[in-house]
C-alpha cells in the first residue's frame, strides 16, 4: 500500500524541483506551488502528467504488492 500511496504524490514533488517551483504548502491531496514565472508553471504541469501517466494507465499494477492493494 505505500507504493500506491508515495507514487501520486512524488511526481509533483519531482516536478517542482525540477522547474524552479517552490512548494508553499499542502492540504489533504492538493499542492499549493510558485513559480518564478509561467514557463516554470508550464514545465511542471507537462512533467506531472508524465509522471502520473503510469498510474492512469495501469502499469502500477504490475508492482509487486500493489495487486493485493488493488485487488
Amino acid at each position: 500500500m505505500y507504493v500506491v500511496l508515495i507514487r501520486p504524490r512524488l511526481a509533483p514533488r519531482q516536478a517542482i524541483a525540477a522547474n524552479a517551483g517552490h512548494e508553499v504548502f499542502t492540504e489533504g491531496d492538493a499542492f499549493a506551488v510558485a513559480f518564478h514565472g509561467p514557463d516554470d508553471a508550464l514545465g511542471f504541469a507537462l512533467d506531472v502528467q508524465v509522471g502520473v501517466l503510469p498510474l492512469a494507465s495501469g502499469q502500477l499494477a504490475a508492482c509487486e504488492g500493489v495487486q493485493r492493494v488493488l485487488a
